[in-house]
C-alpha cells in the first residue's frame, strides 16, 4: 500500500516505529510546489487512492515520492483496532485528499496553517465531503485528521465541530497505552475517595486524552510542572478542562514527576465528595472538586 519508510528515526529490532515519534525534520520539507510536482499530482488525480490496479510505475508516483513519504510514513505508524481492507483504503484515501488539496494550493502540507487544515477537514462530515468531485467515505476524516495531528502538528479539535479525540488518541497511540493511564489516573482518585460517575468520567478521560496529544505523549512522567503550566494556558484546554487538569496534576503530583498544585481552579464545580483534605481546604473552604 505504501512507499517504504525511510524518513523515520530507525526503531529497534522487530518494533515498529510509533506515528507520533516521526521526526518530521528529517523529511524534504519544501513548502512550495513546482509546476512539475503540481503537474504529477493532477495527472495521476484518482489514482492517487492506489486501488487495485493502479499504475505504480507511473513517473509521476516518482517525482512527488518526496511529498508522499512523510505521508505514508505516518499511516504505517498508526495502530488499527479495525486493520482491514477497507480501512487501509480509508487512510490511503486521506493521503489522496491531501496531496490533491497541495497540488490546488500549489503549497505542500509542510506550510499548512491551522486554518488550511480545518478547510480541508471540515467541521463536519458534510464539509469535509462538499469539494470532492467522488464520494468520500465518512470514515477518511479521521484518518485526515491523524494525518494533521502527525505531520502538521495541528491540535485545534474544538474547531472541527464533533470530534472523536478519544478514537484519534488510540488511532495514534494505541488502545492499551491510553486505557493503561486514563485507568491509573481513575484508579488513584478513586482510591483517594473520588466518586467519579459517568458524566465525570467522560470529563476527566476528555481531559487527559487532550492532553496527551497536546504533549504528544501517553506517559504520565511527561506531565512535568512546565507542561501543566503549557497545558492551562493552551486555548484548547483553557477553563473548559481546569478543573480535570487540576485532578490530573494531583495524580501526577503524588507519583513524583510534577509539583503540585494544591489551589483548586476558581471555576471549579464541587459536586464530589471525598477529595484528599490538602487539595480541597487550601482554597475551597473544604468543598471538593470533581475530576
Amino acid at each position: 500500500m505504501s512507499a517504504p519508510a525511510t524518513g523515520t528515526t530507525a526503531p529497534a529490532a522487530g518494533e515498529r516505529q510509533p506515528a507520533w515519534r516521526i521526526q518530521t525534520h528529517q523529511y524534504e520539507r519544501r513548502v512550495e510546489l513546482t509546476v512539475a510536482d503540481r503537474d504529477a499530482i493532477t495527472g495521476l488525480g484518482w489514482q492517487l487512492r492506489r486501488r487495485r490496479g493502479y499504475d505504480h510505475a507511473a513517473p509521476e508516483w516518482h517525482r512527488i515520492g518526496w511529498l508522499l513519504r512523510p505521508l505514508d510514513d505516518a499511516v504505517t505508524g498508526l495502530h488499527w483496532s479495525t486493520d482491514t481492507r477497507a480501512h487501509r483504503s480509508f487512510a490511503d484515501d486521506a493521503i489522496a485528499l491531501v496531496l490533491l488539496r497541495c497540488a490546488e494550493s500549489g503549497r505542500t502540507f509542510w506550510g499548512w496553517s491551522a486554518d488550511d487544515w480545518v478547510a480541508l477537514i471540515g467541521t463536519s462530515i458534510e464539509q469535509f465531503r462538499e469539494p470532492w468531485p467522488l464520494r468520500i467515505d465518512a470514515t477518511v476524516r479521521p484518518y485526515t485528521a491523524a494525518l494533521a495531528y502527525l505531520i502538521g502538528r495541528f491540535t485545534d479539535f474544538d474547531r472541527l465541530g464533533p470530534f472523536g479525540r478519544q478514537v484519534l488518541a488510540r488511532r495514534v497511540f494505541g488502545s492499551d497505552a491510553v486505557e493503561e493511564v486514563t485507568n491509573r489516573v481513575t484508579g488513584m482518585l478513586t482510591g483517594w475517595g473520588y466518586r467519579i460517575g459517568p458524566a465525570n468520567s467522560q470529563r476527566l478521560s476528555t481531559a487527559l486524552v487532550q492532553a496527551m496529544l497536546i504533549n504528544r505523549s501517553t506517559r504520565l512522567e511527561d506531565l512535568t510542572t512546565d507542561v501543566f503550566d503549557r497545558l492551562r494556558r493552551d486555548h484548547t484546554m483553557g477553563r473548559r478542562h481546569s478543573h480535570a487538569l487540576h485532578s490530573i496534576q494531583k495524580v501526577v503530583a503524588a507519583l513524583g514527576f510534577c509539583d503540585p498544585r494544591p489551589v483548586a481552579p476558581s471555576n471549579v464545580r464541587y459536586d464530589i465528595e471525598g477529595t484528599p483534605t490538602s487539595w480541597s481546604t487550601s482554597s475551597t473552604g473544604g468543598r471538593q472538586p470533581q475530576p
